[in-house]
């Protein structure tokens, strides 16, 4: 894997990121965010990636006062400075829907786990199975390091994803 601070050049939205010059504690969830913002990452199951309508036009530092401790109800209130107040309650039902997309597709992973390794003890084939499984978790891991608010739908996407994985893996072990 290309280091982060090269791998923006090549990418097809071409726009700096503070990352690329500023490493804060955090980097790796920073990195998730900025992937997940430009809707360049990788994913291990297919999901259609479109970046941020606001990709390739502002940059973290145009929404993100780096110098404080981000909290969804400070940061709502930078967005007003460029947009009006509903725009506040446009965030908090975007993570509303990425929460509740997470609950859903982490429910379906711990169902999943739980019937497999049931199928596991009654010396089942799950091979096939844990493979599809482990995809949806890493997928799933990868929206909540890199929250969802950056690209909400991409976020949900992947999040439905990884559930459909999930319920999947519960049909696969073999008998």
């Amino acid at each position: 894997m290309k280091p982060y601070y090269q791998a923006w050049k090549t990418s097809k939205y071409n726009f700096v990121l503070c990352v690329d010059c500023h490493y804060p504690p955090g980097f790796r969830d920073t990195m998730a965010q900025a992937d997940l913002f430009a809707g360049t990452l990788e994913t291990a199951l297919p999901v259609k990636k479109e970046p941020n309508l606001m990709a390739g036009k502002v940059d973290c530092v145009a929404c993100h006062d780096l110098s404080k401790k981000l909290s969804l109800a400070g940061q709502s209130a930078k967005c007003t400075e460029c947009h009006d107040k509903s725009y506040r309650d446009m965030m908090v039902m975007w993570q509303g829907q990425v929460g509740e997309a997470q609950k859903a597709a982490r429910a379906a992973l711990e169902q999943a786990d739980a019937v497999l390794a049931a199928a596991k003890r009654a010396r089942r084939d799950v091979a096939a199975a844990s493979n599809l499984l482990g995809r949806g978790r890493m997928d799933f891991g990868f929206v909540v390091k890199a929250w969802g608010l950056h690209n909400s739908d991409l976020a949900e996407a992947i999040l439905m994803e990884s559930k459909k994985a999930a319920l999947r893996a519960v049909t696969l072990p073999g008998k």
